[in-house]
C-alpha cells in the first residue's frame, strides 16, 4: 500500500528534524514519558503526528481540495536531577528555538509548513518538560 499524502509529508518534516538535530531523537511514535528511554529524554524526542484536516473548497468539481493539515510536533526533554524547574523551561526553549531555526531555513520538501504557535510544560512536570507545536501545512 502506497502512502498517504499526510504520511509523506509528516515523514518529510521528520527527516529534515533528524539531519538538522542529529543529537535529538526523531520519531512519529508519540509515548508517554514513563516509556521512554531515559537517555533519549535527555538528549530530547521530537514526535511527528497528526492532528487533523479541515478548510476544504466546496466548489464545485473541487470538491475536497485545498484543505489544511494541522500537524503536531512534541518535543519531550528530562533534565539531570538536582536541577531546578528553570533549567526545564530552559531546554523548551532550546527546543523552540530549533524549531524556528527548522521553519526559517525552508530545507522542507513542504514549503507550506507554518508554524502557527506552540506550548511548553510551564515547570509543572520537572524534571520533564514538552513543548506542543501547532503546524499548518496546505494540503492539495
Amino acid at each position: 500500500m502506497a502512502d498517504s499524502t499526510q504520511t509523506v509529508q509528516m515523514k518529510a518534516l521528520a527527516a529534515v528534524l533528524a539531519v538538522m538535530y542529529p543529537e535529538r531523537i526523531v520519531t512519529r511514535d508519540l509515548f508517554d514519558f514513563a516509556q521512554r528511554d531515559e537517555v533519549d529524554l535527555l538528549k530530547g524526542i521530537y514526535t511527528v503526528v497528526a492532528r487533523n484536516e479541515d478548510g476544504y473548497s466546496h466548489t464545485r468539481g473541487r470538491e475536497a481540495y485545498y484543505g489544511k493539515q494541522r500537524i503536531g510536533l512534541v518535543g519531550q526533554i528530562k533534565v539531570a536531577e538536582g536541577s531546578t524547574p528553570s533549567v526545564v523551561e530552559d531546554a523548551e526553549g532550546v527546543m523552540i528555538d530549533e524549531i524556528k531555526a527548522l521553519m526559517r531555513a525552508r530545507t522542507l520538501e513542504v514549503n507550506s509548513l507554518q508554524l502557527v504557535a506552540c506550548r511548553q510544560s510551564a515547570q509543572l512536570e520537572y524534571p520533564y518538560g514538552w513543548v506542543a507545536f501547532d503546524l499548518t501545512m496546505q494540503g492539495d
